[in-house]
């Protein structure tokens, strides 16, 4: 078809082959043109609507991600808590040992030191048990908070499959 086109090029004939040619070639410029067009804006929608999905997405996770910080946080306290009632209960347990030591050494003391000692380590024991509930407490608290923070991240889970198949 090249061959026809050219050969009847400039030997001023009609050319009716060249024509239909150069319609061709223009017909296949425009379309080309359309095509970069219809691509650009097809590239641009779809970035619109990712864009949007990300905002979405950010929106419907920022509650979510505030509640598990928070619980976290409120679990990160608890810890500490938890550490400063053990440390309580462990000087308070050596103290009532202690106190128990002594009082077994110095029987032969006076009647008020022996009085003294078992008061010690009668307040020592207390404090040992008020320690032990407060680590049993705070143990329950953190077993809550890990049960809110699986029910959160679990419905978190749904919801993004939910989205993912609409």
């Amino acid at each position: 078809m090249c061959k026809l086109a050219n050969s009847v090029l400039g030997r001023g004939e009609v050319g009716t082959l060249h024509s239909s040619l150069e319609i061709f070639q223009k017909e296949t410029d425009e379309i080309g043109k359309l095509a970069l067009q219809c691509s650009k804006l097809l590239t641009d929608n779809i970035q619109q609507v990712l864009t949007e999905f990300r905002d979405n997405q950010r929106e419907t996770r920022r509650p979510y991600e505030e509640n598990v910080k928070k619980s976290i946080r409120n679990k990160k306290i608890s810890y500490d808590q938890m550490q400063r009632c053990k440390q309580t209960y462990e000087r308070a347990c050596l103290e009532a040992d202690k106190s128990s030591e002594v009082l077994q050494q110095n029987m032969t003391q006076p009647q008020r030191k022996v009085d003294q000692l078992k008061a010690k380590m009668k307040s020592s024991r207390t404090a040992a048990e008020t320690a032990k509930q407060g680590i049993r407490r705070l143990g329950q608290v953190s077993g809550k908070c890990q049960k809110e923070l699986g029910i959160r991240l679990f419905s978190l889970y749904q919801e993004n499959a939910e989205s993912g198949r609409r």
